[in-house]
């Protein structure tokens, strides 16, 4: 049997009980950390066993944990929550087709973390994320994802690639700008960031004045707030460690 299984958003010790149990239980197991940075020695030091790393292209790619699930228990660890990456969802449609059983264990993922910041969870439209461009490579998708979302009043969540950093997809965002000239996002607008990393961190400010901390990074731009969001998001406007 195939098992996914979450290890929550901040690090190994978010996994739940349950998948702590098969994880160590399981003949071999496999994490990946292509989303979020994880302690290969604390992973080890947790489960009291060896833990062998995987890359996004072995998943994506490769056959290796359908075909040791043929015979025996594997346990495949997951930053956040297993299913919210498409990539693992390919990989449980491959390992069904094969006729391997496969068992989902979800943890806590930036998709509930965003409650933190006190936005409303319904109010959220299409979950986009933010690449790492290049000179022959400039997806302009999520900036129209963003217009979408606020024409309809609704929050955008920008999941950030891990190679970039919150100023990077900030300057994104303003270059995509540029290019389409749809009056969407300017230097003036809202933002939230959102760091999931050891020592979370929320702040609220003008796109221009937000600084990330951490990895990994997530931002928001909100649409039409309802008035406890905007109490709530007044407590992030310049930080929780500026609050005394």
């Amino acid at each position: 049997m195939l098992y996914l299984i979450g290890m929550g958003i901040h690090d190994p010790r978010d996994m739940s009980v349950k998948g702590l149990e098969i994880a160590k239980r399981c003949e071999e197991v496999f994490y990946e950390r292509y989303t979020s940075p994880v302690s290969v020695e604390g992973l080890r030091e947790l489960l009291g066993k060896e833990v062998k790393e995987l890359k996004r292209k072995d998943v994506e790619e490769s056959n290796l944990l359908i075909e040791k699930a043929k015979e025996k228990d594997v346990a495949f660890l997951v930053p956040g929550d297993p299913l919210v990456a498409t990539t693992h969802q390919e990989l449980v449609l491959r390992a069904r087709k094969k006729g391997i059983k496969v068992k989902i264990i979800h943890s806590s993922s930036i998709v509930s973390a965003v409650c933190e910041t006190g936005l409303h969870i319904y109010k959220f439209g299409r979950v986009t994320s933010i690449p790492k461009t290049r000179e022959d490579f400039f997806p302009t998708s999520p900036y129209h994802i963003l217009r979408e979302n606020l024409e309809r009043g609704l929050h955008t969540l920008f999941l950030i690639d891990p190679e970039i950093s919150l100023e990077e997809a900030v300057g994104y965002l303003f270059e995509a700008e540029k290019k389409e000239k749809r009056g969407v996002v300017s230097e003036e607008t809202k933002g939230v960031s959102l760091s999931l990393g050891e020592e979370p961190e929320i702040v609220y400010g003008k796109l221009r004045d937000l600084k990330g901390r951490g990895k990994p990074q997530s931002l928001i731009i909100p649409g039409e707030l309802h008035f406890t969001e905007e109490e709530f998001l007044r407590w992030w406007e310049h930080g929780e460690e500026e609050k005394g």
